[in-house]
């Protein structure tokens, strides 16, 4: 097709799809009242310039049409990287929901025109680094508005290989259940097309490079993440049943993700909900990744129409003005999410490791460990059993992994089971003047040919690698079954130190079968 072809069938494809869309808002000020690639970036870029010492502007990375895809970073010194609690808050994932962006940039607004003027937001902007992405599929965006009407489309521009289709739906490309739950996001022609590979499209791939970035020690520092979209009125978040195959939710996560979403829903009137995974949404990817509380506001009411994504101005000043007071609640909730539920406690001292996801635990940290099998490992363990005896339970103490000894059964009990040395150390922990004290759930479990020099061993290592013993547990020549129980231990000798959690366990003694499991280690918030 030459060029001349291609363009009359793109300028006829458009009259098409813009016959089905409204044209209330088909006039010279065309776009108004939505925001062009253009307009966004002149007025962060403003925003910026007016407000330097509390406004950063950045760039994740570049759309497939090399677009800019920028970050407003909102934090009172915004040039340094405090270690303050961080929200991220996205929009427009999707090119036609445009009222997102309008909902990204009152945030930005409400938290740089009230740091003078209200002391709330003052204290928002001092105690928390706020992340706003506020066109994530600007390509997506300046094509719908590329006619007068709009083109009501949904996804980016970037070509499918071998297909003569456009575009990849972002919000379908990120990496948990990508590519299940419908049909429809296998198909190139569909306007939920999860794309070739996971990431595939660079917009989806640039928000998780920068998601990575913000993680330091094994901890993600984005404490709670909230994706804009529209419509339906409804706060909603991602619940994943163990038999979907995710199985990374524990209860606190629920009811952290329950709790949040209902104060926001108090403050917005909008329709507090969960949902199960749709597919390779980032919302999904980020609480399974990072088990961050994960947040979907669908802005706007849900009529069944293409009008929808096109409201008036009016309507999408109140619908905005509306969420505000949700949103700036929410990016209060930063510093302890899990308080929301009433979990402060166990959640949000300095550590709580409950081994879901990857947290910078490192085994053999001194390389001289010996365990020629079952060293330790995150992982969900299988039950292993002798007779109708356990010796590794089949569940963590919450959740679904735990720090365990060899987590797979083999043919014969101690075919995974430890055998020599073997220890895991914590990353770095911060601790204060009245420090919490170290909590944890262990089970300890051994054949009747152990002895005591099989052991299961806490220590708390100071910042000049001295380490005090503070929890052991040794063998005998008789079983001990697998069973959790909590040890609770006082930090008071290590308050106002960096210190680390080293664990460790030994079958060291004559041929034994010797298990370990370490669950949901945590240092309590006073």
């Amino acid at each position: 097709m030459t060029r001349h072809l291609q363009l009359f069938a793109a300028l006829v494809i458009g009259s098409v799809l813009a016959s089905s869309a409204p044209t209330a808002q088909a006039s010279d000020s065309w776009p108004a009242p939505y925001k062009t690639y253009a307009q966004i970036e002149s007025e962060i870029l403003a925003v910026e310039a007016a407000h330097p010492d509390i406004v950063d502007v950045q760039s994740i990375g570049s759309s497939y049409e090399g677009r800019q895809l920028y970050v407003v970073k909102i934090s009172d010194s915004v040039l340094v990287d405090e270690g303050e609690p961080e929200v991220l808050i996205d929009a427009l994932h999707h090119g036609n929901e445009h009222v997102t962006v309008a909902q990204a940039l009152d945030t930005i607004t409400a938290l740089v025109d009230g740091y003078a003027t209200d002391p709330s937001i003052a204290n928002l902007v001092d105690s928390t680094v706020t992340w706003v992405v506020v066109a994530m599929n600007p390509d997506g965006l300046d094509y719908d508005l590329s006619v007068a009407g709009g083109l009501n489309w949904r996804k980016n521009r970037q070509p499918t290989p071998r297909s003569t289709s456009i575009g990849t739906d972002l919000n379908r490309n990120y990496s948990a259940y990508w590519g299940c739950c419908s049909i429809t996001v296998r198909s190139p022609t569909s306007r939920m097309y999860a794309g070739p590979a996971r990431f595939s499209a660079p917009e989806s791939s640039a928000l998780r490079d920068f998601v990575i970035s913000r993680a330091s020690g094994g901890t993600q520092r984005i404490a709670i993440y909230l994706s804009l979209h529209a419509a339906g009125r409804f706060v909603a978040w991602p619940i994943f049943p163990r038999a979907a195959g995710i199985p990374v939710m524990t209860i606190d996560d629920r009811m952290t993700m329950n709790e949040l979403v209902a104060g926001m829903a108090a403050r917005n009137n909008y329709a507090p909900a969960r949902y199960t995974p749709t597919g390779g949404t980032s919302t999904d990817w980020m609480h399974y990744t990072y088990k961050v509380p994960s947040i979907l506001m669908e802005i706007g009411e849900y009529t069944g129409e293409v009008s929808r994504f096109y409201p008036s101005a009016e309507v999408m000043a109140a619908e905005v003005a509306g969420n505000r007071p949700a949103i700036l609640w929410l990016i209060g909730q930063a510093a302890c999410p899990a308080d929301a539920a009433g979990l402060a406690e166990r959640r949000c001292g300095p550590r709580f490791d409950d081994f879901e996801r990857s947290a910078g635990w490192a085994v053999n940290p001194y390389g001289t460990d010996t365990a020629t099998s079952g060293r330790f490992e995150r992982g969900d363990p299988a039950r292993v059993r002798i007779g109708t005896r356990t010796m590794q339970l089949g569940d963590a103490a919450s959740g679904y992994r735990a720090l365990v000894t060899g987590a797979l059964a083999g043919r014969y009990a101690n075919s995974y089971d430890l055998d020599g040395i073997t220890t895991a150390r914590s990353p770095q922990i911060t601790l204060g003047a009245d420090p919490g004290d170290l909590v944890f759930n262990a089970s300890f479990s051994y054949g009747a040919t152990a002895t005591s020099a099989d052991w299961f061993r806490v220590w708390i290592e100071a910042e000049d690698g001295t380490r005090t013993l503070v929890h052991q547990r040794l063998a005998a020549s008789r079983y001990r079954y697998a069973a959790y129980t909590q040890v609770r231990v006082s930090l008071t000798a290590w308050a106002n130190q960096v210190v680390r959690v080293v664990i460790g366990a030994g079958d060291v003694g004559r041929a034994s079968l010797v298990e370990v499991a370490v669950d949901d280690v945590r240092i309590e918030r006073r």
